[in-house]
């Protein structure tokens, strides 16, 4: 029997490597393949999508007009919808676009990573964000918060009603805004799911991959029956 397949899909500064250790725990049921910030999902029908913080937004997008198995959304949003709130958003990622241009990676990736909605992180999580984004494309960061920004991409909270597919909407104990965002979508999706993963940051896969790992592979398993 075919092995399903799982599509990863990064958050805005995230690697292919941000995966490793969930997909380390799932490949040998699933067919896995984890894509780079920037590249364009092309699920195929028995796909499941898993997209983390900005990844999920778009993972969401592509669900939307592209058929697949499933959606797994982590630590990510349906989008904003109060239009004063996205002409604020808009001008907080044209700053903070400014400042990696002009910010050596460091004090950028030391700031990015202060924000409240990351307090909380593991100390792991914490070095592998520090050591692995140093090497990244600044120009294509910079490019990315602007284009991808919430404040420019439309909201999606309408259109989760009309997802037909299961969708598993995932975010980590300590991030609290998160955790009602994730809340609201599975309550909106036909076929929701909500998990909550204990001593977990909005970095998830980074803090708890191995919880992680099982909620992706019972929720694959229980989507295919």
């Amino acid at each position: 029997m075919k092995k399903p397949r799982l599509l990863f899909l990064p958050g805005f500064l995230g690697q292919r490597g941000d995966w490793a250790e969930v997909i380390a725990t799932l490949k040998s049921e699933f067919s896995c393949r984890a894509l780079n910030s920037g590249e364009e999902p092309k699920p195929a029908p028995g796909d499941v999508l898993i997209g983390y913080s900005m990844g999920g937004r778009i993972a969401l997008s592509t669900a939307l007009r592209a058929k697949c198995r499933g959606l797994v959304l982590l630590s990510s949003s349906a989008g904003i919808e109060s239009l004063a709130e996205r002409r604020a958003r808009r001008v907080k990622d044209k700053a903070w676009a400014k400042r990696i241009r002009s910010a050596a990676a460091s004090d950028f990736l030391a700031a990015w990573y202060a924000q409240p909605v990351f307090a909380g992180m593991t100390r792991g999580a914490r070095k592998h964000v520090m050591n692995f984004r140093r090497v990244g494309d600044r120009a294509r960061w910079a490019e990315r918060i602007e284009r991808m920004s919430p404040g420019r991409v439309p909201a999606s909270w309408a259109k989760l009603p009309k997802l037909k597919i299961p969708v598993l909407c995932v975010a980590g104990a300590k991030d609290v805004k998160y955790v009602g965002i994730a809340r609201r979508m599975a309550r909106l999706c036909p076929q929701g799911r909500l998990v909550i993963v204990p001593n977990a940051s909005h970095l998830v896969h980074l803090d708890r991959p191995e919880r992680l790992a099982a909620e992706i592979r019972k929720f694959v398993r229980e989507s295919r029956t």
